[in-house]
């Protein structure tokens, strides 16, 4: 993983999609699996993220952080690295429409992947740093609210009242990442 240029940790690898299962045949993705990351130890997720993914060398590279505070998470209350290996199951939603998703997130799940977003404010347009290409949705993820660290299998993942969107290029094999606010 690549080293945060605020906290000067690894970012975290939160969720890597196995893009070869077949609830994610929407994804249009040549990867094997699809890592999602960011540094959810300080300021570097609030603002708008690029990396670019290097499948044969197994490597990361950060392209662009739009990044001009310098918050750092406290030491009692930042997320540990790596995090723990879990593997999770893809489950369908059922018709839930987008205040039953916000305010599940964190609690019922962590992710919803594929389909529309759900925006909490403006709609996201993320288009590529390397082709300028509009990018395609992945999905959405928040961090396990206090009441519920079961939900990641006893993992303490909250890392703040926020939603952060995960945007794909296949031509480039870059993903952006954006951030909401609750």
């Amino acid at each position: 993983m690549p080293i945060c240029s605020i906290c000067d940790e690894p970012y975290h690898q939160i969720l890597t999609l196995d893009t070869k299962d077949e609830q994610l045949n929407w994804l249009e993705c040549s990867l094997k699996e699809l890592p999602l990351i960011s540094c959810v130890n300080c300021s570097t997720c609030w603002e708008r993220q690029f990396y670019h993914i290097d499948e044969k060398d197994r490597a990361v590279k950060m392209l662009e952080v739009a990044n001009v505070d310098a918050w750092q998470q406290d030491e009692e209350d930042k997320i540990g690295y790596p995090l723990p290996v879990r593997r999770l199951k893809l489950e369908p939603l059922e018709c839930f429409d987008d205040e039953e998703i916000i305010e599940s997130m964190g609690r019922d799940y962590f992710c919803k992947l594929g389909g529309k977003p759900v925006s909490l404010t403006d709609p996201i347009e993320m288009c590529c740093k390397e082709c300028g290409r509009k990018m395609q949705y992945v999905g959405v993820l928040t961090g396990s609210d206090f009441e519920n660290i079961e939900l990641l299998n006893g993992v303490d993942f909250y890392f703040g009242d926020m939603f952060l969107y995960f945007y794909y290029c296949d031509a480039c094999n870059v993903v952006g990442v954006d951030l909401q606010p609750l």
